[in-house]
């Protein structure tokens, strides 16, 4: 029931934030790059490197230091544009730095989990992205 309900909620999200939204919003926040350029360092390189001294700081196991990887590595969702909207901050630039960091993952993923199995679970193994299902 939640394999149905789940995308069902988050497509009427998109969907209602969407209709909130104009073609002069993206290019406001499209004519800032600074901005774009600064959340996207943000959620690609601070966030995991934030992760990773949370892990070595307080000395988790290695399975939840991974753990807290993925969730770093993973980019935002649906749920940071509804909550941008709801806190009546710039919709148009979260929803912009979302697409672009689901873009980013194909790569940004597979490198900071891949390096995160090398560095807490001494596991080489590469992390396959399957494009075809993406």
């Amino acid at each position: 029931m939640v394999q149905i309900l789940l995308p069902i909620g988050l497509a009427f999200i998109m969907f209602s934030l969407g209709l909130s939204l104009k073609v002069a919003d993206f290019r406001r926040a499209f004519s800032r790059p600074l901005a774009l350029l600064l959340g996207l360092v943000a959620q690609v390189l601070l966030l995991p490197l934030t992760a990773f001294l949370i892990a070595t700081s307080l000395s988790l196991s290695p399975e939840a230091a991974v753990g807290l990887m993925i969730l770093a590595a993973c980019p935002g969702g649906v749920t940071a544009g509804m909550v941008t909207y709801l806190a009546r901050g710039e919709t148009a630039l979260s929803i912009s730095l979302s697409a672009l960091t689901s873009l980013l993952a194909f790569v940004s993923v597979p490198l900071i989990v891949g390096a995160s199995l090398r560095l807490f679970l001494d596991d080489a193994s590469s992390v396959p992205v399957p494009v075809g299902q993406l």
